[in-house]
């Protein structure tokens, strides 16, 4: 078991997710982002209303935001961030500080957390309305 000290605990490796640690590389802060590799949109074929990343599949686009921190944040990818495949299965607050717990018993201390978890879509039955079943 390993124990991480952060500034910011970012749930979530999608858009927002991404965003968010984009946000705090530049700002040279650090933090640490878990990424479940489960997406919302695993099974569409593009991604739109994304700023000068439209109509590319959702994993082109992680994949491209993950180099550019990588790139342009150094010290071995994201400057002072950490990028884990995983999943947070516990987050309470103690002593001001939030602790977390990993699927695989790593602990993460964080002054804040960002959900980036993304949604879930559930569609109400009305019939002719939605093109799927």
């Amino acid at each position: 078991m390993s124990i991480t000290q952060t500034d910011l605990l970012i749930i979530g490796g999608g858009p927002a997710g991404l965003s968010t640690a984009t946000f705090f590389a530049r700002l040279n802060r650090p933090f640490t982002i878990y990424d479940s590799q489960l997406y919302r949109n695993a099974n569409s074929p593009e991604s739109h209303t994304i700023m000068a990343y439209d109509g590319i599949s959702p994993a082109e686009y992680r994949s491209k935001i993950q180099e550019e921190l990588a790139s342009l944040y150094g010290k071995g990818g994201l400057g002072n961030g950490v990028f884990r495949n995983g999943k947070i299965v516990s987050l309470e607050k103690v002593d001001g500080r939030f602790e977390a717990i990993d699927d695989d018993g790593n602990k993460v201390s964080a002054r804040k957390v960002v959900l980036a978890t993304g949604l879930k879509d559930i569609l109400p039955p009305i019939p002719g309305m939605y093109p799927y079943p």
